[in-house]
């Protein structure tokens, strides 16, 4: 591949810039250097290689889909659930951002991201819904390390547990919740 003559490298800049978008959150609870989005991207990308194979799930599948799940938010930014926004709005913004962001990228390949990121944006598959409730996981991880770091924030952080409570309902990772619960508040 020649980085000068690709489509690819103007994809993978773009992609990049997770690295610099911090998680809106943990920003408005006060936590003034948390993770971003990319360091989220990561984790749950991480727990869907380590928990993803059970269930049936294509796992190799799982994981593509993790890597792209908030890809639109390069653009967009990280629009938390108590932005206003609602979910209708939200799909309508992150999927412009997503068609602008695989523009360059070759057909086959850019067929695939949209489809990871649609399937996981409507959540209607046993990927995408099992990848919804690892993303919650991966933010109650992120919480106990919060708490535990900042431990004046507790009672703000308990938001983060309900939030992730509501949405985990495989038992599995439901007893890794409440493990990491236990832990924390």
């Amino acid at each position: 591949m020649n980085p000068d003559s690709s489509n690819l490298t103007d994809f993978l800049l773009e992609s990049m810039k997770l690295k610099d978008i911090p998680r809106t959150g943990w920003r408005r609870i006060g936590i003034p250097t948390g993770e971003s989005v990319a360091d989220h991207v990561f984790g749950v990308a991480l727990l869907a290689y380590v928990l993803g194979d059970a269930r049936g799930i294509n796992k190799g599948r799982l994981i593509k889909m993790a890597l792209v799940h908030d890809l639109p938010e390069a653009r967009t930014g990280d629009i938390p659930p108590s932005s206003g926004s609602n979910q209708q709005e939200k799909l309508i913004k992150e999927s412009r951002s997503m068609q602008g962001i695989v523009k360059s990228l070759p057909a086959g390949l850019r067929e695939e991201v949209s489809d990871l990121w649609r399937e996981y944006a409507l959540g209607e598959t046993r990927e995408a819904s099992f990848l919804r409730e690892l993303d919650k996981l991966e933010m109650a991880f992120q919480t106990l390390r919060y708490e535990k770091s900042h431990p004046n924030l507790k009672r703000k952080l308990k938001q983060f547990w309900t939030s992730a409570g509501a949405i985990v309902r495989d038992a599995d990772l439901k007893e890794v919740l409440n493990w990491l619960s236990r832990r924390g508040t």
